[in-house]
């Protein structure tokens, strides 16, 4: 949950720097937000509350997790959220075909994000599993 959290943060900054850069994209910031959330929680939970310990190659697991797998989740929420608006305004412009078309591309548009702000998101993640790492070792 920590982890989750403390992710979240950088989920919620690099939502905001996409809507300042683009003020289109102002929906970005929760997707951003929940993404970073939900893979920071789950992957602190399987990782570091299975096994209790802090070894290396669980921390490197999880950062690289966390930095690739928010982006799938994000651009998970983008297209759900591109389709389901349209129906609360009676718009349909949108066919449930296109729908997993978009599901299909979402490994593809990760990795090009994941080459723009991949690097953020590492840091992010990395910062987020030693902030953990330590408080949990303070409350020990």
């Amino acid at each position: 949950m920590i982890c989750g959290l403390i992710f979240t943060l950088f989920g919620l900054t690099i939502g905001v720097t996409i809507w300042l850069l683009n003020d289109r994209h102002l929906f970005f910031i929760l997707q951003a937000t929940f993404s970073a959330f939900i893979s920071g929680y789950l992957f602190s939970k399987l990782i570091f509350n299975k096994y209790q310990k802090f070894l290396s190659l669980r921390i490197v697991i999880t950062i690289l997790l966390l930095g690739l797998i928010s982006h799938w989740i994000c651009w998970l929420f983008l297209i759900i959220e591109k389709h389901v608006k349209p129906l609360f305004f009676n718009i349909n412009i949108i066919t449930p075909e296109s729908f997993f078309e978009e599901i299909s591309l979402i490994p593809a548009i990760s990795i090009i994000s994941w080459i723009f702000l991949g690097w953020f998101t590492l840091i992010g993640a990395y910062l987020s599993v030693q902030l953990t790492r330590f408080i949990k070792r303070e409350v020990e």
